[in-house]
């Protein structure tokens, strides 16, 4: 559940808070809690309570979140989402990468 006196949930990655909507905080939330394993549409969309065109909207805008910090969010076609490591020399000196959500649970 969010708080009242949250304003706004926010995803921080590497220390950095980033301020969404509650629909994408928990939209971020549930990959996150996959730990790399796909989230099926039909979970999104359901604790979205939101059509599969609205999640291919917020999945764009977390994709300028996460892939900035060394993730991608890739779309598992007929399955879902699911976040992954990039491979790339940048992040690859990163061992370990923080991540959590705050306030992002809810109704």
């Amino acid at each position: 559940m969010i708080p009242s006196h949250s304003h706004r949930p926010d995803v921080e990655i590497n220390g950095v808070q980033h301020i969404m909507g509650r629909k994408r905080a928990r939209f971020a939330e549930m990959l996150l809690k996959a730990n790399g394993q796909p989230v099926s549409f039909e979970q999104i969309t359901a604790r979205l309570s939101t059509t599969n065109g609205t999640v291919q909207v917020y999945a764009h805008s977390l994709r300028r979140i996460f892939e900035p910090h060394g993730f991608a969010l890739v779309s598992e076609f007929g399955m879902g989402y699911r976040l992954q490591k990039l491979r790339t020399p940048e992040f690859a000196r990163d061992a370990h990468v923080p991540l959590k959500t705050a306030n992002a649970a809810g109704h």
